[in-house]
């Protein structure tokens, strides 16, 4: 991080195995380390954006910047660098001759990365904000009686915190989602009046529909496709990665799809899958050509969105605009969730 706002590009760095993203005044530069060579490469780098930033005036903190190795699950960072290079010392990158931190987690544009890319800290950190949150609501908002005022006062100070960048840090586990879940089941109590009251999960998802409200976990999945709507045709800055391809033909005629469901759809496998097998067939279908290993790429955005996509009726994927798309795309879901929130409809 640090304190500078201007554009930096490639140019600024002596190796193309290295990159570099701007944000506002957030800069990250980050590289793949295989060799200690790399190492030696991604310092030179760092060197030439200090030197870049001292002409334009423009320097960095040593002290705001961090470093967070990236390393597979289980692994900590010098178990990793004893295995690459068992006989030289930790590798410390300097800036301006100060030596940088190394951390595990990091807040980048309000979100915690970690060096595992695990996002419970981030949904923790939500949780407690959000509840903090509505918590102020109920002691502030007090005298205000109307359900619509104060669904409209949840939306704007409690839900809001969980719009944020929730493409990246979705959480991926049942038990992260219904964490998040409990903050609205007790924004519902509060806006319906009904403190004192337990709701089973039918009487909740009745609720909901009441408010023209979606569980969390919906909510995602539609900020989801919303993105992934940009991305598919080429209308975002964002691109579709090199193994989300169209299925061949011959894929397309087996009877199970090459996509494995990621972990939180798991309690439907059987009802996603029949989604998949009547969409085989369908041009804009997508799948992943690689084999998921790691935890972190099976929640991934891109890996997830990819089913998500697929299960989407071809009418609503094959809508040209956008605000088309959204209003279709949250009535499917609004359908697909309350489904059976009607007794009646559920007993036939």
């Amino acid at each position: 991080s640090s304190g500078i706002n201007a554009v930096v590009g490639k140019s600024e760095v002596d190796s193309d195995a290295t990159n570099i993203a701007l944000y506002a005044d957030d800069t990250k530069i980050w590289r793949r380390i295989n060799c200690w060579e790399d190492h030696i490469a991604l310092q030179q780098d760092i060197d030439a954006l200090h030197q870049w930033s001292i002409c334009n005036k423009m320097k960095f903190h040593p002290k705001k910047c961090k470093v967070v190795p990236v390393t597979p699950p289980g692994k900590g960072l010098q178990d990793l660098f004893n295995k690459i290079f068992p006989l030289r010392k930790m590798f410390f990158y300097k800036l301006d001759g100060s030596e940088l931190e190394f951390v595990k987690e990091e807040k980048d544009l309000g979100v915690i990365v970690t060096s595992n890319f695990s996002w419970e800290q981030q949904v923790d950190a939500l949780f407690n904000k959000a509840s903090s949150r509505l918590g102020l609501l109920k002691r502030t908002m007090h005298f205000v009686k109307c359900q619509k005022q104060r669904r409209a006062f949840y939306l704007a100070v409690v839900r809001s915190q969980f719009e944020h960048c929730v493409q990246v840090w979705r959480p991926s586990s049942e038990t992260q989602i219904k964490k998040l879940e409990r903050i609205q089941r007790r924004a519902v109590k509060w806006i319906l009046s009904e403190d004192g009251h337990s709701y089973n999960d039918m009487e909740y998802l009745m609720r909901l529909r009441d408010l023209d409200l979606l569980p969390l976990k919906e909510r995602f999945t539609f900020s989801d496709l919303l993105l992934f709507y940009d991305i598919y045709p080429g209308e975002s800055c964002l691109k579709l990665p090199d193994y989300i391809k169209h299925p061949s033909q011959d894929q397309r005629g087996r009877l199970r799809p090459k996509i494995i469901p990621p972990k939180h759809t798991e309690s439907q496998k059987s009802h996603i899958l029949s989604q998949l097998r009547q969409s085989r067939y369908d041009p804009l279908s997508l799948r992943c050509e690689i084999d998921p290993h790691s935890a972190p790429f099976k929640t991934s955005f891109f890996f997830r969105c990819v089913q998500e996509w697929n299960c989407l009726p071809s009418g609503i994927k094959e809508l040209v605009s956008k605000n088309a798309f959204k209003e279709k795309l949250l009535e499917h879901i609004k359908n697909e969730t309350y489904k059976f929130s009607d007794p009646e409809e559920a007993n036939e």
